[in-house]
């Protein structure tokens, strides 16, 4: 098995041109949709955050219950409840497979799969479950609302502007929910962008600012990442194809994970982490203000794992990702375990691994993290019945991990009847 950090590729032949890029990338363009969406940071003892849980026993099918935290600078909770609590908690009848905050509209969005519907308040109908989700406005103290959606199947999910969406799984198609609740289904166009008569599938939505999204698309059959550009009605106007970085079509079960990340100063890395051939197992680069790839950069994700693939990829700060491994070298099989968990440092092309989290993680619930303030806060909890081999003695544990020095720490535990489905920052 590779070690992460007695192994860090390095390549400093292009040091000049990354800084005269990141100096570059410094300008006064107008980007409406910064880490902190406009807002002045509150003290660490101020951030608000959500956690999301759900029973263990009874996973999806016993809804999921959300309790709002203050202070992020307090890592001493241990053995919190969360789930079934009548006080300090907002129940959703409704289990939740992806949770995402909007820092612009203050709205959080629980993303429910039919399995998950409970058939109550507005999500399916007597006898029949279906897709949907549930908004929420963030008051400053507490999660209100509630508002069903009923969606017909989703993959990946996200926010841009003052919008939450949900991508089809199989086809381009984006339901877009407005703050209040309502939503409207887009069908994207890319009949210009065909490749053999077929349109590509979307793995993410990257908000760029100033009415601008970077969409990442996989065509069939073609190891290539693909980016479309497109306005915030995700009218196309461009789609550009890397020759250097495979195809990105990770997952676990319906959900398809983005490995489309933006750093702090707007640029854009493409992560080839499902490419069908070794060597487009790599990052590519989108300098910010620019639609084309960056020829002279490429981080060789494959030489540096030695050939394991990539499932997900998470902002941490700066130019700093948090990025999961698949367990098994060179497959990334959609029911696939975790494997290891990476520290990508895209400036300085050095990939560390990250100690402190279960041995057995192979088996566990990785539930959705945030990051805040230079760290990532990364959900881990026991397996349950969607993992092949599920570990079921792990303690529910949020993990703070340092990029500085990949390592994670323990921020806080839940009862062991929880399953952590998210950790979300409210306000920062």
């Amino acid at each position: 098995m590779f070690n992460f950090n007695k192994f860090k590729f390095a390549c400093m032949a292009i040091a000049g041109g990354m800084l005269t890029s990141l100096a570059a990338s410094c300008g006064s363009d107008n980007d409406d949709n910064n880490n902190n969406n406009g807002r002045k940071e509150v003290t660490p003892s101020e951030v608000k955050f959500i956690v999301t849980a759900d029973d263990v026993t009874k996973d999806l099918r016993g809804g999921a219950y959300m309790q709002v935290f203050t202070n992020i600078e307090d890592a001493s909770r241990r053995d919190v409840s969360i789930y079934g609590e009548k006080e300090g908690t907002v129940f959703s009848p409704d289990g939740f497979t992806q949770v995402n905050y909007n820092h612009n509209t203050n709205v959080f969005t629980g993303h429910i799969y039919a399995k998950g519907a409970s058939q109550q308040g507005g999500i399916g109908q007597a006898g029949k479950r279906t897709n949907g989700l549930r908004t929420y406005t963030f008051n400053g103290n507490t999660l209100t609302g509630g508002t069903p959606f009923v969606l017909d199947g989703f993959g990946n999910t996200g926010v841009y502007g003052n919008y939450t969406y949900a991508a089809n799984g199989g086809e381009p198609k984006v339901v877009r929910v407005k703050a209040d609740g309502q939503g409207e289904l887009i069908n994207i166009d890319f009949s210009k962008f065909q490749i053999n008569g077929s349109n590509p599938q979307i793995s993410g939505i990257v908000d760029l600012g100033n009415n601008q999204v970077a969409i990442a698309v996989d065509y069939a059959d073609r190891d290539s990442f693909a980016v479309a550009f497109a306005d915030y009605d995700l009218k196309v106007s461009k789609v550009i194809f890397s020759t250097k970085a495979g195809h990105s079509k990770a997952g676990r079960k319906a959900a398809r994970y983005s490995q489309l990340v933006k750093d702090a100063e707007g640029n854009l890395y493409a992560f080839g982490g499902t490419a069908t051939h070794d060597e487009k197992c790599v990052a590519v680069k989108i300098n910010k203000g620019t639609q084309e790839f960056d020829n002279s950069y490429v981080l060789d994700v494959n030489k540096l794992t030695g050939g394991y693939r990539v499932r997900k990829v998470f902002f941490i700060s700066g130019d700093k990702f948090l990025v999961e491994l698949f367990a098994e070298k060179g497959k990334s099989e959609n029911m696939g375990e975790t494997g290891k968990f990476l520290v990508a440092n895209m400036g300085a092309k050095t990939l560390t691994e990250v100690t402190g989290l279960p041995e057995k993680i192979a088996g566990a619930y990785i539930g959705w993290g945030d990051s805040y303030n230079g760290k990532f806060y990364l959900p881990v909890s026991a397996g349950t019945g969607l993992l092949r081999n599920a570990e079921k003695n792990l303690t529910p544990t949020v993990y703070a991990i340092d990029p500085a020095t990949a390592k994670a720490s323990v921020f806080m535990t839940l009862k062991q009847s929880n399953i952590i489905k998210g950790f979300t920052i409210a306000t920062k």
